[in-house]
């Protein structure tokens, strides 16, 4: 039995890439994660948006919907 979302994701030889979203990230960075893991395929696991302020969560969910095409 597989006790966690990697581990579904190992099953389906998807690459998952985990983010923590803390005060180290800037947004810039998070552009990068977001266009490389679009160009290869991969899928991203956000962890900790709680974290986020709401103006760089509003940039996210910008970076999120454009990523979507």
């Amino acid at each position: 039995m597989l006790a966690s979302i990697p581990g579904v994701f190992q099953l389906f030889g998807c690459c998952l890439f985990t983010v923590s979203c803390n005060s180290e990230v800037t947004l810039t960075m998070m552009t990068q994660y977001m266009m490389g893991m679009v160009q290869s395929g991969c899928w991203a696991l956000f962890d900790d948006t709680d974290r986020l302020t709401k103006g760089w969560l509003h940039h996210f969910t910008f970076l999120c919907t454009v990523s979507r095409f």
